[in-house]
């Protein structure tokens, strides 16, 4: 895999390198010690392979649904970057490899499930599951709408209560569906970087030498290391539209590109989305760090309903937690208080009318006159 070519503790931005009416003055936090209410029991669950078109293309899914007699609601998990398929696979974080593969979005939609609550995730396009090659972020966000239409026309789901998780770089995208998907009731923003991609990759070089050399690398090939993605984030703030020939890190420079503007606008629309949102972020988190969460808190400031943001105590990227027994560090599991954070919001929000547009007035020429006497 391409992030693996600068080492493998190096995972690139992404996954693979209360309810919105609250207050946003100050974000939650959940402890990872305290013993999360027991999901209640929802018997029994299912699983349904679902293949899709998009941009003529098939891509292939799985629809978890919850075993109730009532229609249900349903989040689509939108992938990080890299080439993640419908599992969301992931080795370890920024500086710190598990040791073990982590399907973090199969654990999510197994967690959310078992709380009433129906999920779709798709072998993205790029992914070895998928036989596609690697989309641009436009196409990759296309993919997406069309798998919420998969959710929205099903008849297991309450239209009026389906959402969108996007994790890490998922998470840029979710402004952009929620202006291009009127039906969606929220989104949830899951370990999102709220800066530019080329400003996290370089604060991610800077961070990565200090962070291989605490797991034992040279302190000369850590140093190597985060220059290579300190210069790579040099090079994609400087594309120009005119010339994205060749590739940054193993990817193709049309796909830097067209996250780099899906980035930079990705706060703004945040701000006029005019939807529910939740923002989560882990304090365990290596490849987005509080600066982000925080810029979060500042660019949806006075957003209309108010935005929620919740940090997970020791919740990685990849979304497991924090164990000290365990030779990683971390554990085979979602963080404690993750998927009743989301469950709660998604519960407690469904979609509300969009105002309509406000009708132009008529001229005096085509106004109804008065009837004759």
């Amino acid at each position: 895999m391409w992030w693996r070519r600068i080492g493998a503790a190096c995972l690139l931005v992404g996954c693979a390198l209360g309810c919105a009416e609250r207050s946003a003055e100050a974000p939650a936090l959940v402890s990872a010690h305290l013993k999360p209410e027991p999901p209640r029991e929802v018997r029994p669950r299912t699983t349904e392979q679902v293949v899709f078109d998009s941009a003529g293309d098939r891509l292939t899914g799985a629809l978890r649904l919850p075993g109730a007699n009532t229609r249900v609601p349903a989040a689509l998990i939108a992938h990080g970057s890299g080439p993640m398929g419908q599992d969301g696979i992931m080795p370890g974080q920024l500086g710190q490899p598990f040791g073990f593969d982590f399907a973090s979005y199969r654990a999510l939609a197994m967690a959310l499930s078992g709380q009433g609550i129906a999920t779709f995730r798709y072998d993205k396009r790029g992914s070895a599951a998928s036989g596609l090659d690697p989309g641009t972020t436009v196409e990759l966000a296309l993919d997406a709408t069309r798998a919420l239409d998969v959710l929205l026309r099903h008849p297991r789901i309450d239209s009026d209560r389906v959402f969108v998780i996007g994790h890490s770089q998922g998470g840029q995208m979710v402004p952009w569906l929620l202006q291009n998907v009127p039906r969606l009731a929220g989104g949830i923003l899951l370990a999102a970087p709220a800066r530019p991609v080329s400003e996290v990759l370089r604060r991610q070089g800077a961070v990565l030498p200090k962070l291989l050399e605490q797991r034992g690398t040279p302190a000369f090939d850590a140093h190597r290391q985060g220059m290579l993605v300190v210069a790579a984030s040099e090079r994609i703030a400087a594309l120009s539209v005119d010339d994205l020939r060749g590739s940054t890190l193993g990817v193709d420079n049309r796909i830097w590109h067209s996250w780099m503007l899906m980035s930079l606008g990705a706060p703004w629309l945040a701000k006029r989305a005019k939807r529910p949102l939740l923002v989560v972020w882990g304090t365990a988190d290596t490849n987005v760090d509080r600066d982000d969460f925080e810029t979060w808190q500042e660019a949806l400031r006075g957003s209309q309903p108010p935005a929620r943001f919740v940090a997970i105590e020791g919740m990685t990227h990849a979304l497991n937690g924090i164990d000290p027994r365990s030779a990683s560090g971390v554990s085979t599991t979602l963080a404690t208080g993750l998927s009743e954070e989301l469950a709660q919001f998604i519960e407690t929000n469904r979609r509300r009318e969009q105002p309509a547009p406000t009708r132009e007035r008529q001229s005096p020429s085509t106004q109804d006159k008065p009837a004759s006497r």
